[in-house]
């Protein structure tokens, strides 16, 4: 664990009724006052819980607005027995009642509260003993209350997870992975304890797997995942190493089109697919129906797939090839380039090459190579290609992109006696 400075730790407390007195405690330490320190941080402790009880009252928790009720009691009555009863039990109040912390955090806290007590009421110990705190136990109790508490929202467990959820299932959360990490910053998530975190990434990631989403729940929740691992890249990366092959083996064969995407987009992933899961992925890629080809584009960003994405190009027709690329989202691959390419080439009919031309116009013209270009100008050679309405146009963009030399272009139209390139490039 690395070392803290003391006043860093001061700057990161929420409650400002909390922060004076660990403020306080801070101060104590740096004079070398350790039984001072850690009865100030126990306060502050409690303060913070009395202001969380209080958010959580003002959110509309029941349990808490009764607490908070019979707090405000004991103090307008003065009750100092009630008083040290509350502190006695507001641990065990904050782990089991609220989930505000966790079974270690729980022990850390009740030893500070433990020492806060022989080092405040003298009569506990023994006439002989003058107890004595060490800089080392004050550190650890203030680093202890400001990270398990005091730098934290009131939410935790339960009540964090459903907040976080309800955050990313909004029709208004970010699809790209570096706006969610924006917006999850903005909920629990960001300071959640590690079980809320991984309870979180778990949901989202069997959810991407298990559930019948549509387009858009799917592209939330799989942007909340990868933000999930940006803002708690340790966690995350242990719970991959221990679940994720699991999770993939459990994958049924109906949304194993959602474990190429997931994979397609997270190549830290493809180490935990399993031999059997990557036998079944190229037989489902080699068999892709008609209606799910835009799989191929994903499905061609992993290595152990680009061959099975080639033999199932082969049997897409050009009419096909335009409107999955059209359709889906995300750029066209490598692999689909090659093939629309490959498919203008050896273009049969007008209406082939106008939806080749078409697909590599719309979508591909931005992925080209100069390669591309000089093939895509050989298909001047086929007619069905050379006479086609939207070649031309292609063959102009071409040469806007600086892909093309437009005398040469030229050049080989006359050659070719391609009348409608020479018009288009006047």
């Amino acid at each position: 664990m690395a070392l803290i400075d003391v006043e860093v730790l001061a700057e990161r407390v929420r409650s400002a009724a909390a922060k004076s007195f660990i403020e306080e405690a801070v101060r104590c330490y740096k004079v070398g006052a350790y039984r001072s320190c850690i009865v100030a941080t126990w306060i502050a402790l409690i303060h913070d819980f009395v202001d969380k009880f209080r958010e959580l009252a003002l959110a509309g928790d029941a349990s808490a607005v009764q607490l908070v009720s019979e707090f405000d009691q004991i103090q307008a009555r003065r009750d100092t027995a009630g008083a040290l009863k509350f502190e006695r039990e507001v641990l065990d109040l904050a782990k089991s009642s609220y989930e505000l912390i966790s079974e270690q955090e729980y022990v850390d806290l009740r030893r500070l509260f433990e020492d806060r007590n022989r080092f405040s009421h003298p009569n506990l110990n023994q006439d002989s003993d003058v107890l004595d705190a060490s800089a080392e136990v004050a550190r650890a109790h203030l680093r202890n209350a400001v990270e398990h508490v005091l730098e934290r929202p009131p939410v935790q467990g339960k009540s964090a997870l459903a907040s976080i959820r309800a955050t990313v299932d909004s029709e208004y959360f970010p699809r790209g992975v570096q706006d969610a990490v924006v917006a999850l910053s903005a909920t629990p998530l960001v300071r959640a304890k590690k079980a809320v975190v991984r309870e979180f990434f778990l949901g989202c990631l069997t959810s991407l797997l298990r559930e019948n989403l549509n387009t858009d729940q799917f592209e939330r929740r799989l942007a909340a995942a990868f933000a999930c691992r940006q803002l708690h890249g340790a966690v995350v990366d242990a719970v991959v190493n221990e679940k994720a092959s699991t999770i993939f083996d459990q994958v049924d064969d109906a949304q194993l089109g959602y474990l190429i995407v997931v994979v397609s987009k997270e190549p830290y992933l493809l180490s935990k697919v399993s031999a059997g899961v990557r036998i079944k992925l190229k037989e489902f890629v080699k068999r892709l129906g008609d209606t799910a080809l835009g799989l191929l584009n994903f499905s061609s960003d992993i290595d152990f797939l680009v061959e099975d994405v080639s033999e199932r190009l082969v049997r897409v027709t050009p009419s096909q090839l335009r409107e999955f690329v059209q359709k889906v989202a995300r750029a066209p691959s490598r692999p689909v380039i090659n093939r629309a390419i490959e498919m203008l080439l050896a273009s049969a009919s007008w209406d082939s090459s106008n939806a080749i031309c078409s697909a590599i116009s719309e979508r591909m013209i931005g992925l080209l190579c100069q390669d591309d270009a000089n093939k895509i100008l050989a298909a001047i050679e086929n007619p069905e290609v050379k006479w086609s309405f939207n070649y031309p146009q292609l063959i102009k963009k071409l040469v806007e992109k600086g892909l093309l030399k437009k005398s040469e272009v030229l050049r080989v139209a006359t050659a070719n006696d391609a009348r409608p390139i020479v018009v288009v490039l006047e």
